[in-house]
């Protein structure tokens, strides 16, 4: 560390020492004990703040007397002075003689104009004018901070250890909340924290159960004592309709935001509620907190088992602004949505998982769901409950020899009473334009265009999807010139403000491991600049979802005249025009040669006539689509779907 050499564009605590200089590290004669020099933390308010000093040590292992000017400044975490008085030694000189060493006394010293927070800085000792050994400096001049007393009992009253104890404050960026876990032997603990919003959750687990406790927002503005009385929690208990389905997961989980927006989220979850008891700590008052109390049960296969499954009940409720005292429900199956999915083969061989986790009405939500097992081609059926216009997101995950894929849906709103048939994992699998959250895929943020892993092989129903996949890569270009190409679906590009016609190329193949779908490209041209004030916004882009009849084996019958129902679908959220002029293309050779399909229809909705082959083979879609703005996709699926005599 003798030899390092700090960065004076970072701080202390994102380098310490600096980077070692090999070279001089060999031949270098000083060195410096300890490495770097902490003083602690200076408790606040500072009104009794006292400078605190440290002893330096300097080694002479060379042959001649050396000797050092000895300086120190004090820098914030960019890197930036502060006041000279922080940090000071005494003497600024010493000579450290031949094989021997000398000491020199580091102080640092809180008080005055210098801010709250973890100070940083160096010990510089140099030679003529060279610096000969660096030594980093730190201290905490603590921000207002107040003692959290913890005080645990348990279902008798007395005092005991909690198991598990979290604290995350909530009133700050997401790179500043630093979640403490704190698992203690002690009934009491104290710990010191700065003032802010905090949502603490105790965890007790013992012969007769678990017990949760959560505050869900503690305003720590005074030193104060929380008691965590075990005794508080309540069961929570949901009944369904069937008396043979088995309860394979619970759980109750809530979640808020930090100051940046971003979300967090915590609970528990187990195979069953049995024995599982929740409380609210704090004020009877609403907290920036929703809490979702879901099971979920699966009904057993013909031959006992759960592999093959035929029904699940799907449940879940959310509360805004905390946490229940504990919960108790029980359905009927007229209180419960019934859906039916039909799901194809895809791979031949796979072994295929489904299910499906509850949205709020207005906003997504962390998803727990235990997954139905089964070989396809099969018909599920789910039960789901609707209380507040919840939404459901449902998912199909399947895995090959050595390939995977994935399906999901939008969040879907379902109504209770109402039976609904949904067909899943048909071709054509195609691109979509939404993320798992139902967010834009492409989009553009000041100076920014971001694609975030386009759903490339969604199926023909609509469901997005996402597959494994042995090539793939995103090509930019910027008025004819090529500014990136990726050799990934992801990434960030730079772009100059100004307006301008773009042309993004994403291209992927899948190899001998997916029947469908095996090459698939498309083409945008579009223009683009900055917006105001750095929002972000959705690139106006177009996709073509085609959505043939295909029976469970994916295949559609040779040698007759076939309908392939077709949608242009706007990137949700764009300025995409409507369409404008729209032509496709069929290939019965994978794309070898090409002829121009019959189309019947008007704007985003149009239907292909097309007269299959009598041999067995595949049939490749081309479009091409362009908008009322002047926008254009040109889409590619090779093989998008097979016919059979």
């Amino acid at each position: 560390m003798a030899s390092a050499r700090p960065n004076p564009a970072a701080g202390v605590f994102a380098q310490g020492a600096g980077r070692v200089d090999v070279a001089r590290a060999v031949s270098q004669s000083v060195t410096a004990e300890p490495g770097g020099l902490s003083f602690g933390r200076q408790a606040w308010p500072h009104t009794d703040d006292q400078p605190i000093t440290r002893k330096m040590t300097y080694r002479n292992t060379g042959s001649a007397p050396v000797t050092l000017r000895l300086t120190a400044q004090a820098i914030d975490a960019g890197g930036k002075a502060l006041p000279a008085s922080m940090f000071s030694v005494t003497p600024d000189t010493v000579t450290v003689p031949a094989g021997s060493e000398v000491e020199a006394s580091v102080t640092a010293d809180t008080r005055g104009n210098i801010p709250d927070g973890v100070i940083g800085g160096y010990l510089q000792a140099t030679v003529d004018g060279a610096v000969a050994v660096s030594t980093p400096l730190g201290v905490e001049k603590e921000v207002e901070s107040y003692d959290l007393t913890l005080e645990h009992l348990d279902r008798s009253g007395k005092p005991s250890p909690g198991d598990l104890t979290s604290v995350l404050r909530t009133d700050v960026n997401f790179k500043d909340a630093y979640p403490l876990d704190i698992e203690s032997g002690d009934s009491t603990i104290t710990l010191r924290l700065p003032k802010g919003k905090y949502v603490i959750d105790s965890r007790t687990v013992d012969d007769q159960g678990t017990i949760m406790l959560v505050h869900p927002g503690l305003e720590l503005n005074s030193s104060q004592t929380m008691v965590l009385d075990t005794r508080l929690g309540r069961p929570v208990s949901v009944g369904v309709p069937d008396a043979s389905a088995i309860s394979m997961l619970s759980e109750v989980t809530y979640g808020g935001r930090f100051l940046d927006g971003m979300k967090f989220f915590n609970g528990f979850s187990a195979a069953s509620f049995d024995r599982q008891l929740v409380a609210q700590l704090g004020p009877a008052r609403k907290y920036d907190l929703t809490t979702k109390v879901g099971g979920q049960w699966l009904t057993p296969a013909p031959g006992g088992d759960l592999d093959g499954s035929p029904s699940a009940y799907r449940l879940a409720w959310f509360f805004p602004g905390g946490l229940p005292a504990g919960f108790t429900r029980t359905v009927e199956r007229k209180d419960l949505a019934t859906i039916r999915r039909d799901y194809a083969v895809h791979q031949v061989g796979a072994f295929d998982e489904a299910g499906s986790g509850a949205w709020l009405a207005d906003d997504w939500f962390y998803i727990n769901m235990f997954l139905t097992d089964f070989h396809p081609p099969f018909t599920h059926t789910e039960y789901v409950n609707t209380d507040g216009g919840i939404r459901w997101k449902s998912v199909l995950m399947e895995s090959g020899s050595d390939s995977g894929a994935v399906l999901d849906s939008s969040a879907t709103r379902y109504e209770a009473g109402r039976t609904y048939d949904e067909k899943w994992n048909r071709g054509v699998f195609g691109p979509s334009l939404v993320t798992g959250k139902d967010e834009p895929v492409f989009t553009r943020t000041g100076n920014v265009i971001n694609v975030w892993q386009p759903s490339f092989h969604g199926d023909g129903a609509g469901h997005g999807g996402y597959s494994s996949v042995t090539k793939s890569h995103v090509a930019l270009y910027r008025d004819g010139r090529l500014l990136t190409d990726l050799p990934a679906l992801f990434g960030h590009i730079e772009v100059p403000p100004a307006d301008a016609a773009y042309r993004l190329v994403a291209e992927t193949e899948r190899g001998n491991a997916f029947p469908l779908s095996t090459r698939t490209s498309v083409a945008w041209t579009f223009r683009s600049a900055a917006g105001e004030d750095g929002r972000t916004t959705a690139l106006p882009l177009s996709v073509v979802r085609f959505a043939p009849d295909l029976d469970q084996n994916n295949t559609a019958p040779a040698g007759r005249l076939f309908t392939v129902p077709l949608t242009v679908q706007a990137q949700p959220g764009s300025s995409a025009g409507s369409v404008r002029k729209l032509s496709v293309e069929v290939s019965y050779d994978d794309g070898a040669t090409w002829q121009a399909a019959n189309l019947v229809g008007s704007g985003g909705n149009s239907t292909l006539f097309l007269r299959h082959p009598s041999s067995d083979g595949f049939v490749s879609l081309r479009a091409r689509s362009t908008d009322t703005s002047g926008n254009t996709v040109e889409q590619t699926v090779i093989r998008a779907y097979r016919i059979v005599r």
